[in-house]
């Protein structure tokens, strides 16, 4: 009877994903209270619609290939991927994952996780866009009430981070690529690591940082001057070892997470960087709660913890309007920014 009344409510209204899933709610459901009924259920399932994914998973006897396939296990492989920053990765599968699992419960929490996902991709600004849709569509939810606390309380000093003429301790060089052009790709970090092994003595690092959906950069860090990041580009593009003509970015470690904050490179070539007063001075603001605290779902996954990325002690000024309580910043596409150091980015 049960049965009877969810099939005639979904089916009337177009509802037919919503039918299955309720039919193989109904089906645990007998597990418990009815083998015999959750014995018919289950062929009923695999019968009416073979090709479902509930058809697939009722159909593997072996339980733990089956645990694979459900929702929470897809949430927690995806969750994993964003740990390790492979958020183009994570950005596709999580399209496909929503559109898959429509009607579930725990699609508040993929919804989430491509919002944070959208921030390290596409910064600040379609970050807050995505929060909001969450916040709107899941606010009985956790989530939407986690969404909703990030635009009150951590937007705002995300968006305060803009471009200063600051006295910068560390500078960094930045080459721009196509993080799918493999070929040029391999030859231009090969000549800069090997730059960088050669000149151990000046405590230079490489690292290759997702910037967008489309580019990559290949970033030197550890520079302590302008006058000095030039002398190194001009080695790099004359030496013979070397010849790298690619047009480079020279950049203090404060403005590179602006950049990556907000993605907007584009405005740091062409707009004048000026040096607010309300900055002088060396006094470094608090950070804030991280935005993108997402928690996974364990079913048999070791609990997940937020990225830190590595670097330290570059000693460049925080934004004034930071409020502190202690914990440290998300950098959407860096990572975490410590209580008095500025973070490195990670590969």
């Amino acid at each position: 009877q049960a049965e009877d009344g969810i099939r005639d409510f979904c089916l009337s209204r177009g509802l037919g994903d919503v039918y299955k899933r309720q039919m193989y709610n109904l089906y645990k459901i007998y597990e418990i209270i009815n083998k015999e009924k959750a014995l018919a259920m289950k062929a009923k399932i695999i019968s009416l619609y073979p090709n479902s994914r509930y058809a697939q998973i009722l159909g593997n006897t072996n339980p733990e290939i089956a645990a694979l396939d459900t929702p929470e296990a897809a949430y927690n492989k995806l969750y994993k991927l964003y740990e390790l920053g492979d958020y183009r990765i994570v950005n596709d599968e999580l399209e496909t994952a929503i559109d898959q699992y429509a009607g579930e419960e725990l699609v508040a929490k993929y919804e989430l996780l491509k919002a944070n996902t959208t921030g390290k991709l596409k910064g600040v600004a379609e970050y807050k866009k995505a929060l909001n849709f969450v916040a709107l569509n899941y606010p009985n939810n956790i989530e939407g009430k986690q969404a909703e606390e990030i635009i009150k309380k951590d937007i705002p000093v995300l968006e305060s981070f803009k471009f200063y003429a600051v006295a910068p301790k560390s500078w960094k060089i930045l080459y721009r690529i196509p993080y799918n052009d493999d070929k040029n790709k391999k030859e231009l970090s090969d000549k800069i690591k090997k730059f960088v092994a050669d000149h151990k003595l000046d405590r230079l690092t490489f690292s290759e940082d997702i910037y967008n959906s489309e580019d990559n950069f290949m970033v030197i860090h550890g520079i302590i001057s302008e006058q000095f990041s030039k002398g190194i580009i001009d080695t790099l593009k004359i030496k013979k070892e070397f010849k790298i003509q690619q047009k480079p970015i020279i950049i203090t470690n404060y403005n590179y997470q602006v950049v990556q904050i907000n993605k907007n490179i584009e405005e740091y070539l062409t707009a004048p960087v000026v040096a607010p007063s309300a900055i002088q001075n060396s006094k470094k603001a608090e950070p804030i709660v991280p935005p993108t605290n997402v928690l996974p779902i364990k079913v048999d996954a070791p609990e997940a913890k937020p990225t830190d990325l590595p670097g330290k002690n570059s000693g460049d000024i925080l934004p004034p309007s930071n409020k502190g309580n202690g914990n440290p910043t998300q950098i959407l596409g860096q990572g975490t920014l410590e209580p008095d150091e500025m973070i490195k980015p990670k590969k």
